[in-house]
């Protein structure tokens, strides 16, 4: 009888140890599981959050080089177009100047010339009426027919 009592609390025992073993196997699964579920969901949003910081970083910079870009050649336009619009308005005004000076020149000398030979003929008009008067039998006493000069 030693012998059944000794049997049965080792089955009993085997049976102990295989239901700790079990419970223990499960409970170690479901922690690994919850574990690796946890860690997951953590790595993952690390990640996500790194991913996402990267990428907002290359976005921010490609847009910005596309602004600054963008940007540079409208002040490149507006600046060209204003310098040409400056440059163009000297060059008019220096054109215009130079063109009224030129202009203003040779009016003055065709005035001039037309005025001298108008004075010059006037003139000579009046020294050749004056001579012929002067020259004239009636205004001279002596008048001699060869050689037409007045004796006083």
């Amino acid at each position: 009888m030693r012998s059944d009592k000794l049997a049965a609390p080792t089955h009993f025992s085997c049976l102990m140890i295989e239901a700790t073993v079990q419970q223990t196997r499960e409970a170690t699964v479901q922690q690994t599981r919850e574990a690796t579920v946890q860690q997951t969901r953590e790595a993952t949003v690390q990640q996500t959050r790194e991913a996402t910081v990267q990428q907002t970083r290359e976005a921010t910079v490609q847009q910005t080089r596309e602004a600054t870009v963008q940007q540079t050649r409208e002040a490149t336009v507006q600046q060209t177009r204003e310098v040409t619009v400056q440059q163009t308005r000297e060059a008019t005004v220096q054109q215009t100047r130079e063109a009224t000076v030129q202009q203003t020149r040779e009016a003055t000398v065709q005035h001039t010339k037309e005025a001298t030979v108008q004075q010059t003929e006037e003139a000579t008009v009046q020294q050749t009426g004056e001579a012929t008067l002067s020259f004239s039998p009636s205004f001279c006493p002596s008048w001699n027919s060869y050689v037409p000069v007045c004796f006083s």
